[in-house]
């Protein structure tokens, strides 16, 4: 008896390392694929913006590292579910499936592996979501605060716009190197209610350093001043206008006042998971207990969610005839998508109104689980339920 329960850990030992390797390759290569495709798209967003920058490659790196764990999280679950599908779909093909159930392994004997991937999973979801996410968030918005205070809005490498207060200008056509340029509007207003429009049809940046903090010179501008007389509202006719020709002009670009950014803490978004269970009594911002509640929430569904994905690919792959077609992966992966998109929206409903999260999330978070324990039941315990060709 001693040989025989040996060798039967021995099996299950190996049995399990054999799952283990079909789903953690599928759940490896759609992680590295999903998180580079995203950041791909992230890169195409930044680059036209973070050229402009001193240190480019610096830039550029600083904000794909913001939204890294923003994508791992969701990567995370992603590649979890495909693996399990996918690692499951061969064993199932090949009828391995049959064999190791022929031999005495129950279902969930079989998915331990798989669940211990989850838990894995789920130990990197909690540090990510809970504390990296929130963190990262708040350092994307810094960043985005610092390339505003220190270069130019440059929207895909030839222009530029700028407001700040009553001053506005926008610069068309920079040249690959930065210096020349063949339009400039500028449009400013003054207390007394007098506005002056500079129109230029060519001209150059000088100085050296970020964009800000280099000046613009213009050759030829026509100059249109509008000034009130006092008396009657300028929209009413009350207003003098002149036209003038300037040889040139002369003026800093920097149009944006550089002022510290505001602490972190502002949304419920960056706020960590111990912050949302305190109710961030020791953060300087005040979030509706609704919304704190929504956030929450969706945290903790989003890893309640996790350990559900195990059930969803047995009870979308695994079938009687055990050759699961791309279509059944395809509903796998439609369920897992879908569903996660819906705590989103639910997410939404209760953030921005009355409805609680017990009825928006954890009620349609139950019934998907009623719904996929039952299937996971019927190709679990009852295998021939159907005819098994």
């Amino acid at each position: 008896m001693k040989t025989r329960s040996v060798h039967g850990l021995g099996f299950l030992l190996r049995t399990s390392r054999y799952v283990l390797a079909n789903s953690f390759g599928a759940m490896r290569n759609t992680f590295v694929y999903v998180v580079l495709l995203l950041e791909a798209v992230r890169l195409k967003l930044v680059w036209n913006v973070a050229i402009h920058q001193p240190n480019p490659l610096s830039a550029i790196a600083r904000y794909l590292g913001q939204w890294l764990p923003l994508y791992s999280g969701l990567s995370l679950q992603v590649a979890l579910a495909v693996g399990a599908m996918l690692g499951l779909s061969k064993i199932s093909r090949s009828r391995e499936l049959d064999a190791m159930q022929a031999l005495g392994f129950s279902m969930m004997q079989l998915l331990a592996p798989i669940f211990a991937l989850t838990f894995l999973v789920s130990a990197a979801c909690v540090v990510i979501w809970g504390w990296l996410q929130p963190i990262s968030l708040y350092d994307s918005s810094l960043f985005i605060h610092e390339v505003q205070a220190t270069s130019s809005l440059v929207s895909d490498g030839k222009n530029m716009f700028r407001v700040e207060g009553n001053k506005t200008i926008l610069v068309d056509d920079i040249a690959r190197d930065g210096r020349l340029f063949s339009k400039v509007f500028m449009f400013e207003t003054y207390p007394d209610g007098r506005s002056v429009t500079t129109a230029g049809s060519a001209g150059q940046l000088i100085g050296s350093g970020p964009l800000s903090e280099q000046s613009y010179i213009v050759k030829g501008l026509d100059v249109m001043e509008v000034k009130g007389d006092g008396s009657t509202p300028l929209a009413k006719g009350g207003a003098t206008t002149t036209a003038s020709r300037l040889a040139n002009v002369q003026g800093p670009i920097k149009a944006i006042e550089e002022k510290a950014y505001g602490a972190r803490g502002h949304s419920e978004y960056e706020w960590t998971l111990p912050e949302l269970l305190s109710g961030g009594k020791d953060l300087p911002f005040t979030v509706a207990p609704n919304r704190i509640s929504a956030e929450l929430n969706y945290r903790l569904a989003q890893l309640a969610f996790l350990w559900l994905l195990p059930f969803i690919a047995v009870a979308t792959i695994i079938e009687p005839r055990r050759n699961p077609g791309p279509f059944r992966f395809f509903i796998g992966l439609f369920v897992v998508l879908g569903f996660n998109q819906y705590l989103s929206i639910g997410t939404n409903f209760s953030r921005n109104s009355s409805w609680p999260p017990s009825l928006t999330l954890w009620v349609p978070f139950a019934i998907l689980t009623v719904a996929v324990l039952w299937r996971f039941w019927r190709v679990s315990y009852r295998p021939a339920f159907k005819s098994a060709r």
